[in-house]
């Protein structure tokens, strides 16, 4: 018989501490594989197998991908509501990104959509319930409105918690299902926002968080802002670290509008890293492609009889996967689509100034706002700031001959020095915008351009009663442009073009020309395309583009002097000169022998 031999003891514990590794790693394998999710899923969902395409030389692609679960996205947005956000967010950034992302997801968007507000524990709630995207856009604008942004605590977990149990209860069994979370970080009320994180995760619900920390100081002056133009507000980063990674998500931060809409639909949200669609047919690249989280639109190109439209998906491990269907091409292209275009929603067409150079006698002037209505009549028009204080109702004024309203305000001005004002309205904190609501609580905001889901209607639509707008002009001895914008400013994916326009007021000279411009890259002629009642002129140019060619987003810097903004401008034949929207004042004296209400 054998001896039995002792196994030397540093040997067992070497052995000891091997047989711990390899269990941790089991562990950490099986943890990892929980986080990441299933193999990359995507599905196509327009068009359908066997589509017969007529008259049309593209066609519209959407669907979804994801790393994370199965067919289809669920999505709860939790939105910190706390005082605290004041500093943090001041200008309210989350609410316009919100607000973009709703409308860049394609209606055919396989994607449910809801939101929560949270302050306390007790304030915490859902504001828009669980719904397939296209049935709860309408929802959110209200929603966003009504939350006071005043409440003394802060109960992330809590907040949550709600969201789990909204997708726990309204989910579909086998969508992806994400929590977006937008605060500050600094959490003092309600559950432990890491433990709920991390039970969400459990749940099969992956928990991402957008840290929102601007960069403002504003209990300092103005002349001292730069003092702060390198630090943040007071937000607490490491937990909201800490409650991504718990959660099996991604940590964002966002210190302006653009970081912020870009994180909001990250596709990394779902762990996707890109998505590539082609017509393999024609070996021809889809145009450029909207990925919203996992929601992707894009138009194709077609020829003439079958095409194999392929949509491959990587995600972030790199990982793929690849979808096919095949799409019949018939028939001629159809003619151009007309530049008036009506949509579901209200649209503000033009803004501007009248008069919009004021003489050192001026003592008031008018914003206008030129408002077109969408499926239902216009509940109100009022002037806002990106701050959120200010709202000023606006009058309607009358109406012009295509059907489009002209809604007014007048400002007192006192006597003063010379200014030159060429950036009035735009996204950023100090500057403003126009809102446009119709009675179905939806809006449209002056300047902001939106590429995405914006359905022209094919029917007329009856509006509302006005006398015609005609009103008494002040005339300056220079050519004014009172009024500029888009035509229409809400585009389709669908839509290849948009129209510039420009209202014209010529001075003691006749107008030589009126043109867009970008600095020195574009000097495009705009065309004299009708003299509105009162004798002003409207001027138009068109910009066109190659469908899906630009990505889903709402462009609200477009207008101003810099090298990547537009500017309108007319001259006179003698070689004076506006440029649109440069709102000053200077010796603008009116045009001898007419009237001008606005001076003294």
């Amino acid at each position: 018989m054998k001896e039995k031999k002792e196994i030397d003891p540093y040997l067992k514990r070497e052995i000891k501490a091997i047989y711990v590794m390899m269990l941790w790693a089991i562990v950490a394998l099986f943890a990892f594989a929980a986080v990441a999710g299933a193999a990359v899923n995507v599905q196509i969902d327009t068009p359908t197998d066997g589509t017969t395409i007529s008259n049309d030389d593209y066609v519209q692609v959407t669907g979804t991908a994801s790393a994370i679960g199965g067919k289809g996205i669920d999505i709860v947005l939790v939105v910190d509501n706390s005082a605290s956000l004041q500093e943090a967010d001041p200008a309210n950034w989350r609410d316009s990104a919100i607000h973009d992302m709703i409308y860049a997801f394609s209606d055919n968007a396989d994607v449910n959509i809801g939101m929560v507000s949270f302050s306390s524990a007790l304030a915490s709630k859902t504001v828009v319930n669980l719904g397939l995207i296209k049935d709860k856009r309408s929802s959110f604008d209200p929603a966003l409105r009504d939350m006071k942004r005043d409440g003394e605590s802060t109960a992330i977990g809590t907040a949550i918690n709600i969201a789990k149990k909204a997708l726990e209860s309204g989910g579909r069994a086998d969508a992806s299902k994400v929590i977006v979370v937008f605060t500050d970080g600094n959490n003092n009320d309600g559950l432990e926002p890491s433990a709920e994180a991390s039970a969400a995760s459990a749940a099969g619900i992956k928990v991402s968080v957008v840290t929102l920390a601007s960069k403002s100081c504003p209990n300092l002056p103005a002349a001292f802002q730069w003092a702060c133009a390198n630090s943040i507000s007071n937000v607490n980063v490491a937990l909201n670290e800490a409650i991504a990674q718990a959660g099996g998500g991604s940590h964002f931060t966002a210190d302006n509008h653009e970081t912020l809409v870009s994180h909001l639909g990250s596709p990394m949200i779902v762990n996707m890293d890109r998505v590539e669609i082609v017509n393999e047919t024609t070996g021809e690249p889809s145009g450029v492609i909207t990925l919203i989280t996992g929601s992707f639109t894009t138009q194709v190109g077609i020829a003439d009889g079958e095409n194999t439209i392929a949509v491959t998906a990587y995600g972030t491990d790199g990982e793929s996967a690849k979808a096919t269907v095949k799409v019949t091409k018939q028939g001629e292209a159809p003619p151009p689509t007309p530049a008036a275009r009506v949509k579901l929603r209200p649209q503000l067409i033009a803004a501007g100034f009248d008069p919009v150079l004021l003489d050192y006698t001026t003592s008031q002037f008018k914003i206008l706002a030129m408002v077109r209505q969408g499926a239902v009549p216009i509940q109100d028009v009022s002037l806002t700031d990106n701050a959120g204080g200010l709202n000023m109702a606006m009058q309607l004024a009358g109406k012009l001959p295509n059907g489009d309203f002209i809604y007014e305000m007048t400002i007192p001005i006192d006597r003063g020095s010379d200014f030159s004002l060429p950036t009035i309205f735009g996204p950023d904190p100090g500057q403003f915008n126009i809102r446009v609501r119709d009675t179905g609580q939806q809006e449209h905001r002056f300047p902001a351009v939106e590429y995405g889901s914006n359905m022209t209607l094919t029917t007329t639509i009856p509006t509302t009663n006005a006398q015609d707008y005609n009103p008494q002009v002040c005339k300056r001895l220079q050519p004014q442009v009172i009024m500029g914008g888009f035509n229409p400013p809400l585009i389709d994916w669908d839509e290849s073009s948009i129209g510039v326009i420009a209202v014209v007021r010529d001075g003691a000279r006749p107008v030589y020309d009126v043109s867009l411009r970008m600095t020195t890259s574009l000097n495009m002629a705009m065309n004299l395309t009708e003299t509105l009642p009162n004798g002003d002129k409207l001027y138009e140019t068109t910009l066109t583009f190659g469908r899906g060619a630009l990505p889903a987003a709402s462009f609200r810097g477009f207008w101003g002097p810099d090298d990547s903004q537009f500017m309108i401008r007319v001259r006179d034949d003698a070689m004076q000169e506006h440029k649109f929207p440069d709102l000053r004042r200077g010796n603008y004296p009116k045009l001898s022998g007419t009237e001008c209400w606005s001076d003294r």
